[in-house]
């Protein structure tokens, strides 16, 4: 499978998102697509896939048309285990649904190019079960709230399509302040407690339906497709370390980012991960230092912040050591790049 293999989710996630914007909100989607080298037409063949960039840009500008609160939802129930390829054949092997969800939890970038999920035992007094946690890839607010969303729904239509009884969630944290017909949305949806403004997107598995027996379990078979799913996630790691890293960046506090952090990420030691982005010609400081620049440049344009405010904001130790950073990587200062714009 390919890097723009790993795309189908998400392509057939924003033709469905792109279909209800027209066909029910009256929106005109020219404008979400135009510039992106995607046309309605590309869309509506089977066969075709976006690449992570336009995936990103149309995800964002769908999140930014949308009108309704459970466009997300709506949407996520209709992907099934046959828009998750390899690890859908995965979950459908395992003897547990706990095994299931490790699976996604393990290969979450099979689902999207630059998910990352973690499960959590958690076990005190008032729960006792395993809270799984997203973590959205795109940036802007509401395309966040709305990627998490389909995220939710569409792991408990799976859920539910490989267990012999019904499934649902005991509990979903939303990161984000809800309105309240957001709120009633997800209640109706799930059928579950659901709490706003958390500090991260989860969602409480109790563990006795965790540890349910799964009625079409085949232990071999499921080992066999265990071991694909890793060989995917290492050609995939080999082939989008660039995007993996530059993903990673933008979403992890300046100050904490370090080569050993980032490698971490994406389990490979500091060596590794050095010589997998020197087969790109790119290096660890190179994207920081882009990244830093791009923000850098969001802060002098958009706000009123003073230079030594922003210096700090990307992890720097004092104004000059900023101003020279700038002045380097733009060949202007920062107060020049101000006036300029």
């Amino acid at each position: 499978m390919s890097h723009l293999d790993q795309q189908i989710l998400h392509s057939f996630e924003i033709q469905l998102m792109l279909f209800i914007l027209s066909a029910e909100q009256r929106i005109d989607i020219s404008p979400i697509l135009a510039g992106t080298g995607v046309s309605v037409n590309d869309l509506n063949e089977p066969a075709f896939r976006l690449t992570t960039e336009q995936e990103l840009v149309i995800y964002t500008r769908i999140a930014k048309a949308n009108r309704s609160a459970s466009l997300g939802l709506r949407v996520g129930c209709k992907l099934s285990l046959a828009n998750y390829g390899i690890l859908g054949f995965s979950m459908m092997c395992a003897k547990t649904l706990g095994e299931a969800v490790r699976s996604i939890a393990q290969f979450s970038p099979l689902i999207s190019w630059a998910s990352s999920n973690t499960l959590t035992r958690v076990n005190d007094g008032d729960y006792d079960g395993y809270l799984l946690t997203i973590e959205p890839t795109v940036q802007h607010e509401q395309a966040i709230e709305l990627e998490a969303s389909s995220t939710f729904a569409s792991l408990n239509r799976v859920l539910n399509d490989i267990a012999s009884v019904p499934f649902s969630y005991q509990h979903i944290y939303l990161k984000h302040r809800a309105s309240e017909e957001e709120l009633r949305a997800y209640r109706q949806h799930f059928e579950c407690a659901v709490t706003d403004n958390h500090d991260t997107y989860s969602a409480f598995i109790d563990n006795e339906i965790f540890e349910h027996k799964l009625p079409h379990a085949q232990p071999h078979y499921g080992a066999l497709i265990k071991d694909l799913c890793k060989q995917e996630m290492a050609n995939f790691n080999r082939g989008n370390i660039v995007d993996l890293i530059k993903r990673y960046i933008v979403n992890t506090d300046v100050q904490s980012l370090t080569m050993q952090s980032a490698a971490d990420h994406v389990n490979l030691s500091t060596r590794q991960l050095r010589r997998r982005l020197a087969d790109h010609h790119q290096s660890f400081q190179q994207l920081l230092d882009a990244h830093r620049t791009t923000q850098a440049k969001q802060y002098l344009s958009t706000t009123h912040l003073s230079v030594e405010a922003i210096g700090q904001q990307l992890g720097f130790s004092d104004a000059r050591s900023f101003r020279a950073f700038f002045k380097r990587n733009t060949s202007l200062t920062p107060a020049q790049f101000r006036q300029s714009v």
